[in-house]
């Protein structure tokens, strides 16, 4: 919905301020089923603020080769900064088998920028996106893949290659080069990946995404698992993560039945409360069989809990007051509360530090 407002964004500040507009207890909005004044839409938060701003930054030093599989995509030996993205912008990996990916979680602007060295044969070294010719030269593949790319042939020299690139969500970047060996002075060589994305509103909400968790030894090897997360961040950068999910229980155990958080996030303790090492965070419901519809169980319920042992994994505890070993003050073990076969949808939403 479109604001009515001087040069400044409006907000409930400028209502006793000299930003206000002077006819702001005269103007009616009615757009979008609304029909109030100005300054009453304002007040009820109808008419939001600025938008939020989501700033990302990653940094990695000393290059390491090829992927063993993405043959042309470059690796890196060092994390050089802690990763800042409270937002969940991105998501940068970076392993043996396929060197580095850059991948947008969110719609954002990125800005890559490569320090690379040449060898005695000279060496090109770029940057492609969303390609599947991942073991082929950049400066060979379809050219709707290669966002950038340079040559150097003077031995043991440094190139500079970068780009700024809007994305999608689920556009990947990544460097890719030609295969062939390092200089000498790989230790200069590095990548700094830099993103940010405008949001309207007070909060950025992310699309859902899927993820596999690892589970706890007390459900058995679980089958037909469905899980997804999305992430919200505040206007400071504070990030809260929602998850839903369902699967099936295999042989359970006594063992813990237990589910891991994605990527990196564990539990932010500091907007979290954590009473008696424990926070329930939300709910699950359960059938007690293979097949059937997940329902309730009566005195079989349980409440989604994060725990002081794991702040990276979501527990369960029985909630079940005929059940002497019930309540949040203990988590359930597989075999407390699910039979082999059963079937359970979880949804819980989680205060955290760290990226998906």
């Amino acid at each position: 919905m479109s604001k009515i407002q001087n040069s400044d964004v409006k907000g409930t500040a400028d209502l006793t301020s000299d930003a206000r507009l002077i006819n702001d207890t005269k103007i009616y909005v009615t757009a979008n089923a609304l029909n109030k004044r100005l300054d009453q839409a304002i007040t009820d938060g109808d008419i939001g603020g600025g938008g939020a701003i989501a700033l990302a930054t990653y940094q990695y030093d000393t290059t390491n080769g090829y992927g063993s599989t993405d043959t042309m995509i470059r690796r890196w030996t060092n994390q050089t900064i802690t990763p800042v993205d409270s937002s969940g912008l991105l998501s940068v990996t970076n392993t043996a088998a396929n060197g580095m990916k850059i991948e947008a979680l969110k719609k954002c602007v990125v800005t890559v920028s490569i320090t690379d060295g040449a060898n005695a044969s000279g060496q090109r070294s770029g940057l492609s996106k969303n390609s599947n010719q991942l073991t082929t030269g950049v400066v060979s593949i379809t050219a709707a893949h290669r966002v950038t790319n340079d040559f150097l042939s003077d031995a043991n020299a440094e190139m500079q290659v970068c780009a700024t690139v809007a994305l999608e969500i689920g556009d990947i970047l990544r460097p890719h080069g030609d295969g062939s060996a390092a200089s000498s002075n790989s230790s200069f060589c590095g990548i700094f990946i830099s993103a940010f994305g405008i949001f309207s509103g007070s909060s950025v909400i992310s699309a859902w995404t899927t993820y596999t968790p690892t589970f706890g030894a007390g459900f058995g090897t679980v089958t037909n698992q469905s899980f997804f997360y999305r992430t919200i961040a505040d206007s400071n950068g504070a990030l809260d993560i929602d998850i839903k999910g369902f699967f099936e229980t295999g042989t359970v155990s006594g063992g813990a039945g237990s589910i891991s958080m994605p990527g990196s996030c564990t539990t932010d303790t500091s907007r979290t409360p954590i009473v008696s090492s424990r926070a329930i965070v939300g709910s699950s419901n359960n059938s007690s069989g293979s097949g059937g519809d997940p329902i309730f169980e009566a005195n079989k319920g349980c409440v989604v809990v994060v725990d002081s042992s794991d702040y990276s994994k979501l527990f369960f505890a029985n909630n079940s007051a005929s059940d002497a070993s019930g309540g949040v003050t203990n988590l359930a073990n597989g075999n407390t509360f699910l039979n082999t076969g059963s079937q359970i949808y979880i949804n819980s939403s989680i205060s955290v530090t760290g990226t998906p």
